[in-house]
């Protein structure tokens, strides 16, 4: 049996959209899922990944959205397993949603506009 999370590690800070990777290698799986919740013993719990079959070594679980989180908060990602016959595995790790100074945005790529093309500007010589 395998159930990993492979690019978190307890500590990290997340100040950008983030694709979490890991493997759920579980006998008999019925169902898994990727939640993350606030503090180090969240009392509830947002689904962020799931599914119903295994996850070859470091496939994708689930991103987590900083946006969706406060500044400077701690955040525990709980990846669990369930078989449907009473055998349940997790992995639990605890994160730091940072606060990215000047950009209220998070990351932010622009997108071209039409009606305002890019381009060079060649400059004309005065009217008499």
């Amino acid at each position: 049996m395998a159930l990993s999370i492979a690019n978190l590690q307890t500590g990290r800070t997340i100040s950008t959209t983030f694709q979490v990777t890991g493997t759920v290698n579980v006998p008999s799986l019925k169902t898994w899922k990727l939640e993350i919740g606030e503090t180090a013993a969240p009392a509830e719990w947002k689904t962020i990944g799931s599914g119903s079959t295994n996850v070859t070594a470091e496939g994708p679980l689930g991103v987590i959205e900083p946006r969706d989180l406060k500044d400077n908060a701690v955040y525990t990602v709980r990846l669990s397993t369930d078989d449907g016959k009473g055998l349940k595995l997790s992995v639990v790790i605890n994160i730091k949603r940072t606060n990215v100074p000047n950009n209220p945005f998070g990351s932010v790529t622009p997108t071209p506009n039409p009606n305002f093309p890019v381009g060079t500007v060649t400059p004309q010589a005065p009217r008499p």
